[in-house]
């Protein structure tokens, strides 16, 4: 699960054997890129250094120092679904304990940024795990004070109040769970938006139920809405299950004022994996979803094998013309593993990484270039 996660992220995955280049050169290469890196973070340059030290990471994608420059960079450039992306793979991939901690930092401090104060303190705790004293993680607990909690937050700890029976609420992952007796419910994603109309404060929870089968996605989503201190569950939507891989990348506005969610979702089984990303307008007890990119992932099976995963989602601004637009980037390969051999090494014929700008219009949005569909699995 931990592989998958890291290629549903920075897709480094599949592709740290693939991209990874031994010698003196190529190790030349990325000292190069990551020094570039590093003075333009000092210059106050973070969008530039984050696409040096994504750079770095494509030479040598287990280089530790590239990952915490990286998702330091991404913080300071305030993209914070990024950062999170990024940081939360390093601080458990990463093997020296001080670059972890700095990366579960990072991770804690995109996250309470994002309203997510369990995730924020979840990871803030990790940091003091791997460092124990260290200064910064400290100060950032500190912040996250029960006045400071954020309305997601409070939206999924009022769901959940109403469905625990009693059971304790915790933290772990960045996840609010409870489990006990016959409940095992966990509120795994959260995001706040004017969703079904202008001015309105809603959020969604993507809430994991251990009643909800495999064919039922693990669960479903619930669009709740603030009224006056009080937050009151709307609908649940069925059709935004957690499934096999699921995240919230974040919202964009459109021309009614409503926020568009924009999101991943994954589903299979044995081996076989199909998704996209998709903009999802989220109306009471229903969605319309606009196909951005199609995902797939054969890998964990034998013979065939193919890949195509996200690498980034970017919702950013890109012509100036005040509608968010995504800056998309897909990684692909194929390959063939020995029949019957399902942990053989896989012998990846092709690899390519693939990008589009997807500029939106207040209602639709379209792609500069196509980006290639996965073959059907």
């Amino acid at each position: 699960m931990a592989r998958r996660a890291m290629r549903r992220t920075l897709g480094l995955g599949v592709f740290a054997g693939v991209l990874s280049v031994t010698g003196g050169a190529w190790a030349a290469v990325g000292d190069e890129l990551v020094a570039e890196a590093a003075a333009r973070a000092k210059a106050g340059e973070p969008e530039a250094a984050a696409g040096l030290y994504a750079r770095a990471l494509a030479v040598d994608a287990g280089r530790a120092a590239a990952r915490v420059g990286l998702a330091a960079a991404l913080e300071a450039a305030g993209k914070r679904a990024e950062c999170v992306a990024v940081a939360s793979v390093c601080r458990t991939t990463v093997k020296d304990k001080a670059k972890a901690a700095a990366c579960a930092l990072h991770e804690g401090r995109c996250r309470a940024g994002m309203d997510d104060a369990g995730g924020a303190r979840a990871a803030l705790q990790a940091a003091l795990t791997l460092v124990p004293g260290h200064a910064e993680a400290e100060k950032a607990l500190a912040r996250l004070s029960a006045a400071e909690t954020g309305p997601a937050e409070r939206a999924a700890r009022a769901w959940l109040t109403a469905h625990c029976k009693g059971a304790p609420i915790t933290a772990e992952r960045g996840a609010l769970r409870c489990s006990g007796g016959d409940v095992d419910l966990a509120v795994e994603g959260r995001i706040i938006g004017a969703f079904t109309a202008q001015g309105r404060t809603e959020a969604l929870l993507q809430v994991r139920d251990g009643e909800r089968s495999h064919a039922e996605g693990f669960g479903y989503s619930v669009l709740m809405r603030r009224e006056g201190e009080a937050w009151r569950a709307v609908a649940r939507l069925a059709d935004l299950p957690p499934g096999d891989g699921a995240a919230f990348f974040g919202t964009v506005r459109d021309a009614a004022g409503r926020d568009r969610l924009v999101h991943q979702w994954m589903a299979g089984n044995f081996g076989l994996f199909v998704g996209a990303v998709e903009v999802t307008q989220v109306d009471e007890g229903a969605i319309r979803s606009q196909r951005i990119v199609e995902l797939a992932d054969s890998e964990g099976g034998d013979g065939d094998e193919v890949v195509s995963f996200v690498a980034s989602v970017s919702i950013v601004d890109v012509n100036g013309d005040g509608w968010t637009d995504l800056r998309v980037r897909l990684n692909t390969a194929s390959g063939t593993r020995e029949r019957g051999k399902a942990e053989a090494p896989v012998d990846w014929r092709t690899r390519a990484t693939h990008r589009a700008v997807f500029r939106f219009d207040g209602k639709r949005f379209t792609a500069d270039r196509a980006l290639p569909r996965p073959p059907d699995l």
